[in-house]
């Protein structure tokens, strides 16, 4: 991570690390158009290729996985969302799920894998792409991260944590706080919430854009 020599900066990378500690370590399970950062993949990627016995099958596990998501008892959604990787490869879902079980675990290395295993499965997983930002994102490599959280941006337009996370990235990382400003405003609009925490984000942005572009006192035009 850059150097944040402005101290509002500091701040707002500080509360953004503690906003995502807490979306991976209480966020509920969503669907995947939900604003949660914990969301349940879609499992109907792929079925395409299955036979009706191997679609109810699937759908039974993934049901199984669900419901010890929601009851969290992440290690035995694990091995059941392991197993359907295994024995269905072509499903996005339960790789995606995987992956998402892995970040909060903090093992990055096998979440990315996860996660790149998903969005080979169905090119068009919104949510792994974002989560592949989110990673990508914490290994300090910010063009991928920039690039996924786009690439999730447009694949649905309405997945308001892509915004909220390509602000972060705007506004901590890459210091561009006007783009950082127009994400989150983006996602507020979205989520049709008031969100406390980012609406400081912009104030505090937008108040930094005003005195940047006062002039300094005693200075000559």
């Amino acid at each position: 991570m850059q150097a944040c020599n402005n101290p509002l900066r500091t701040v707002r990378a500080v509360t953004a690390s503690l906003v995502c500690l807490m979306a991976l370590t209480q966020a509920a399970c969503t669907t995947s158009g939900g604003v949660s950062d914990r969301p349940v993949a879609p499992r109907v990627q792929g079925q395409a290729a299955l036979s009706r016995a191997q679609v109810r099958d699937a759908d039974a596990q993934f049901e199984q996985g669900l419901t010890a998501l929601r009851e969290r008892r992440d290690d035995e959604a694990r091995l059941i969302f392991q197993a359907l990787s295994e024995a269905y490869p072509e499903l996005s879902g339960p790789l995606t799920n995987l992956g998402i079980l892995n970040a909060q675990g903090r093992d990055a290395a096998q979440a990315l894998r996860d996660f790149t295993r998903a969005v080979e499965a169905n090119p068009r997983n919104a949510v792994a792409f974002n989560w592949l930002g989110v990673l990508h994102r914490e290994q300090g490599a910010y063009g991928r991260a920039e690039a996924a959280y786009q690439k999730a941006i447009a694949l649905d337009a309405g997945y308001a944590p892509a915004y909220r996370n390509l602000g972060v990235l705007y506004d901590i990382y890459l210091q561009r706080p006007q783009a950082a400003i127009e994400q989150y405003r983006q996602y507020l609009t979205l989520t049709q919430s008031e969100d406390l925490i980012v609406l400081v984000w912009i104030k505090e942005l937008e108040a930094q854009g005003i005195a940047t572009a006062l002039p300094i006192a005693g200075a000559v035009p």
